[in-house]
């Protein structure tokens, strides 16, 4: 329905869709660099897509190419042959996730997973307030707390949250850390 284009090497795409009577619109981010596509969707919202464009613009902007072993001085975030530049108060959330098994021991699978949502500072509290003010552990039976509080990894100030239970078919332990630092 829409196309905004912002500069030279940059696209965003806006369409609109009608979803059982209801206006709902989609989202596609396009930056050309070096031969290289970066891309960023968001599909079926609701609402204006007005303050989405401004963040898809925002993307389009700041990420660039960067070569295997550049390591960039500017905060921001490194993706494979590109990098994001953006300062503290840049809206972006970051995942990532690898599950591996050990080789003596092929019935234990390790996963480790990181959801970080880099927030404006001050809007959104830490881990600890946010878990434990939820209680939501806590109603699920047989999940107990080994270990929650206030830790630090190579002089960064966070939290961390330890739990263990029955795993899903009941034998064997489940455990989960969940971890929140930066200072925010």
């Amino acid at each position: 329905d829409k196309k905004i284009d912002v500069g030279e090497d940059s696209v965003i795409l806006v369409s609109h869709h009608d979803v059982f009577g209801e206006a709902y619109y989609a989202i596609d981010a396009y930056k050309f660099d070096k031969e290289m596509v970066f891309t960023a969707p968001k599909n079926l919202m609701s609402g204006s897509p007005d303050p989405d464009i401004e963040d898809f613009t925002k993307f389009v902007q700041t990420v660039r190419y960067r070569p295997e072993y550049e390591i960039p001085r500017d905060p921001g975030i490194c993706l494979v042959n590109g990098f994001i530049a953006n300062d503290e108060n840049m809206k972006v959330t970051e995942h990532a996730s690898l599950q591996f098994k050990l080789k003596d021991n092929p019935d234990i699978a390790i996963r480790i997973a990181s959801s970080a949502n880099i927030r404006i500072r001050g809007l959104q509290p830490f881990l600890l307030e946010r878990v434990l003010g939820q209680k939501t552990i806590q109603r699920i039976k047989g999940f107990r707390t080994v270990n929650s509080g206030k830790l630090s990894v190579n002089d960064i100030p966070g939290e961390e949250w330890l739990v263990q239970g029955l795993s899903d078919d009941k034998t064997g332990h489940t455990g989960a850390v969940r971890g929140d630092g930066g200072g925010g």
